[in-house]
């Protein structure tokens, strides 16, 4: 319960701080039917980042291994629906690590460009 009110707090403060920001120095605005990565490139380094500190800090981290034992034992298909939206925030959560080293021109691990294969596959079979 502390835990809670605590990252509800935390949450508020990075909102008044970032909104702050975006007031004093604006960054430019996201084109109609313009896609994050290419949004993220087209725009300087330092707003593309600002953009992927901001939304990374706000999403929670899940460990997806316990939720999915879990769902197994109760067979319920509300925790089911609440997995799966939790396994798609880990998944956006990743992708925008990934997108924030790519910024950065840091070289991505194997095992990061198999992550944003899967979740780009993923997401593709969902739309």
């Amino acid at each position: 319960m502390i835990a809670n009110f605590l990252r509800q707090v935390k949450n508020k403060i990075l909102l008044l701080f970032y909104n702050l920001l975006e007031f004093f120095d604006k960054s430019p605005l996201q084109k109609n039917n313009e896609d994050i990565e290419k949004y993220l490139f087209r725009i300087d380094k330092k707003y593309a980042l600002r953009y992927l500190n901001f939304w990374i800090s706000l999403m929670p981290d899940y460990n997806s291994s316990i939720l999915s034992d879990l769902i197994e034992k109760e067979k319920n298909e509300d925790k089911k629906e609440l997995f799966n939206m939790m396994l798609d925030a880990e998944a956006k959560k990743i992708k925008l690590i990934i997108l924030k080293k790519k910024i950065l021109e840091k070289k991505l691990t194997s095992v990061e460009k198999k992550a944003l294969i899967t979740i780009k596959k993923r997401f593709e079979t969902r739309n």
